[in-house]
C-alpha cells in the first residue's frame, strides 16, 4: 500500500517541539511503532511523526483505516477530537483546537439552514 501524505492535514494540527519528537524517535527505535497509523482511504490522517521516523530508520509499522469518514472535514473533526485527548498539549493548542472545531461544526449548521 502506498501511503499519501496530504499537505493539509499533515500541517493541520501543531507539530512537536523538538524534545518531543526526539523523545518519540528515541521510543519507537526501543520499542518499535507501538500505535497503529490512521489511514482514511490511503492517505495519512494520525501518525505522521511515526511515520517519518519508521520510514526513515526503516522500523515496520501498523496501519488501521478509519471508514467512518465522509469528507475532509470529518477527518479534520476527528484529529482535533483526538489531540484534544492529549495530556501534553498546552492551554493555547486545546483553544485553537477548540476554535477549529466550532468553525467546522458552525459551518455545517449553516449548510444545514440553508
Amino acid at each position: 500500500m502506498q501511503i499519501k501524505i496530504n499537505e493539509v492535514l499533515c500541517a493541520y494540527i501543531e507539530p512537536p517541539t523538538e524534545s518531543e519528537y526526539q523523545a518519540l524517535e528515541r521510543s519507537i527505535l526501543v520499542e518499535g511503532c507501538r500505535d497503529a497509523l490512521v489511514l482514511w482511504e490511503d492517505v495519512l490522517v494520525d501518525g505522521h511523526n511515526r511515520y517519518q521516523i519508521c520510514q526513515q530508520h526503516g522500523i515496520p509499522f501498523k496501519v488501521t483505516e478509519n471508514t467512518s469518514f465522509r469528507n475532509l472535514d470529518d477527518v479534520k473533526l476527528w484529529m482535533i477530537d483526538n489531540n484534544l485527548g492529549r495530556r501534553s498539549i498546552s492551554d493555547y493548542q486545546r483553544g485553537a483546537l477548540a476554535l477549529r472545531k466550532k468553525e467546522i461544526v458552525a459551518a455545517r449548521v449553516a449548510d444545514l439552514m440553508a
